[in-house]
């Protein structure tokens, strides 16, 4: 299994990553924020960790007793939710996207990305003010900041149509269109795959 970070510029396995020698990571959170203050746990529950990579947008139920394993609400956290499903239709309300984590397992050959099974994954809820690279389609090239954005849940990438896709309320663009990756599932192995990308605030 060849290593994720073989070949990527700026992504040498055990280097920091550099916005001046490298590429954009979709789902790396780009601002200093507090992650207690700002970010979601959210459990997975039964959904299948490979539909649940980084920058995937979600929808969030706020059930408290499933969220901490038990059948009541006695000292239980309240932060931490459970993704409802992974959004795939025009008709989901998006709640926020999946971020990369530390949590993520990580095979003995460096490969990565996948939540564990019944696990945690952190959220950039729309509205908290993180700021992280997302997929965009070309029709980002160009456009006003001020541009309303939308999710394509066909594609799985940013979009300034609002014909079948999902509305951003809130959502802010912060950058021009510039190259990046983003992590794909290949059979069942997590690697990075070459995108357009835009940074947003959510």
């Amino acid at each position: 299994m060849d290593n994720i970070y073989a070949g990527n510029t700026g992504l040498a396995k055990g280097n920091a990553f550099s916005s001046a020698t490298g590429v954009a990571l979709c789902g790396f959170v780009q601002n200093q924020y507090d992650l207690s203050a700002n970010t979601l746990q959210a459990k997975i529950g039964s959904l299948e960790p490979n539909t649940l990579l980084p920058c995937t947008p979600v929808v969030i139920k706020n059930d408290n007793t499933e969220a901490n394993g038990t059948d009541n609400m006695t000292g239980f956290n309240p932060k931490t939710f459970v993704i409802n499903k992974a959004v795939a239709a025009s008709s989901d309300v998006i709640d926020g996207f999946i971020l990369e984590s530390p949590q993520n397992m990580v095979d003995n050959s460096g490969n990565g990305g996948l939540p564990l099974p019944h696990g945690i994954v952190p959220i950039g809820k729309i509205g908290s003010g993180i700021q992280v690279f997302l997929p965009c389609n070309a029709n980002l090239v160009g456009v006003a900041l001020s541009t309303a954005l939308y999710w394509d849940p066909t594609n799985n990438e940013l979009t300034t149509s609002n014909t079948s896709t999902c509305a951003l309320t809130g959502v802010q663009l912060l950058s021009s269109v510039v190259n990046g990756k983003k992590r794909k599932l290949n059979v069942d192995t997590v690697e990075w795959t070459d995108v357009t990308c835009v940074l947003v605030k959510l």
